[in-house]
């Protein structure tokens, strides 16, 4: 057995691949293909950005602060201010609600639920 008839024998054992027999134009619309859908894909993402943005620290927010940081009775922050509801004889009274919530610093010193009252706006 002579050396070139080893060589011819041992490429005769390895698989060919689909796209070495394709023709060009075959081979280049598979190619644009991938890219058009690669490109498309990119619209999912948020931003059309691939990478990942990571996520901005937040900071809680201190005793006074605001977001955003105007005061709650100007009038861009709440409009134009209605008349304070005095008391239960106010018929706006009933509208109001308790709030209980653990977050809110209420000035009043002896837990009484009255100062705990708020428009359900708020």
């Amino acid at each position: 057995m002579d050396y070139g008839e080893k060589l011819s024998s041992r490429r005769t054992r390895f698989p060919t691949f689909p796209c070495q027999k394709m023709p060009i134009f075959a081979k280049f619309f598979l190619l644009s293909a991938f890219i058009l859908f690669a490109d498309l894909s990119r619209a999912c993402f948020p931003g059309g950005r691939m990478i990942r943005r990571r996520p901005r620290r937040e900071n809680p927010l201190m005793y006074d602060e605001r977001v955003p940081n105007i005061p709650e009775n100007s009038i861009e922050a709440a409009g134009r201010p209605e008349k304070p509801i005095r008391g239960s004889s106010d018929p706006r009274y009933a509208d109001l609600v308790e709030n209980y919530n653990e977050n809110i610093i209420f000035k009043d010193k002896d837990d009484y639920p009255v100062s705990r009252k708020m428009s359900r706006l708020v």
